[in-house]
C-alpha cells in the first residue's frame, strides 16, 4: 500500500504477503506451472466500513475506516483481507 500525493514520490505504507511463495524450478528461474494457481494475480478494494463508537458523526478519523481488500488468485479463489490497512 502506497501513500501517493500529487507531484510527490509514492511512499510505501504497508506490505502484505498473501498465500505461499511460488516454488522455483531447479532448471529455471521461473515459477513452476503447478504453483501459478496459488499466485495473487489481481486485487481491488471493496466498499469501506467505518468502525466508530459515534455513528452519528459526519467526520471520521482515518484509523476508524476499514478497507476490505479482495485478492484474486490464479486458481480463481478470491481472498478477502479485513482490517485497518493503516494500522501496524
Amino acid at each position: 500500500l502506497y501513500e501517493c500525493e500529487l507531484g510527490e514520490t509514492p511512499k510505501l505504507i504497508k506490505n502484505w504477503k498473501v498465500g505461499p511463495t511460488p516454488s522455483v524450478s531447479p532448471s529455471k528461474n521461473i515459477p513452476s506451472i503447478e504453483s501459478l494457481g496459488e499466485t495473487a494475480v489481481d486485487f481491488d478494494f471493496a466498499t469501506p466500513t467505518i468502525k466508530s463508537d459515534d455513528d452519528n458523526s459526519e467526520n471520521y478519523a482515518w484509523d476508524k475506516i476499514q478497507w476490505p481488500i479482495l485478492v484474486l488468485r490464479g486458481d480463481g479463489d478470491i481472498l478477502i483481507v479485513h482490517g485497518n490497512v493503516l494500522s501496524a
